[in-house]
């Protein structure tokens, strides 16, 4: 079972060495596609079931901007494999990736 992050806090003085961190800045660069591809799904997913004219309007702008992001995602995918390739944890998610798209 996973447990679910509530808050997560940190103090301002690692803040600011953080935010100058390029490896902190690609992180929250990641975590910001796989936000907009989940939002892109879930606005998706709510109109996957009507057949209203506002429903598949919806789902075309959906699509499109998930398109987008994907093709931002796999830009960043690379930038990330330039700055982290040769650690266990990023080759094996970015295998994965690769495998998926």
């Amino acid at each position: 079972m996973q447990s679910k992050i509530e808050k997560l806090e940190i103090d301002k003085q690692k803040f600011e060495e953080l935010r100058t961190n390029p490896q902190f800045i690609s992180i929250l660069q990641f975590a910001r596609v796989i936000n907009a591809l989940v939002f892109c799904l879930q606005s998706y997913i709510d109109y996957k079931d009507l057949d209203s004219p506002v429903a598949k309007r919806q789902q075309f702008r959906s699509t499109f901007l998930l398109i987008g992001f994907l093709h931002e995602g796999f830009n960043l995918l690379d930038k990330l494999e330039k700055d982290f390739s040769g650690k266990n944890f990023f080759d094996n998610t970015l295998a994965t990736l690769r495998t998926v798209f």
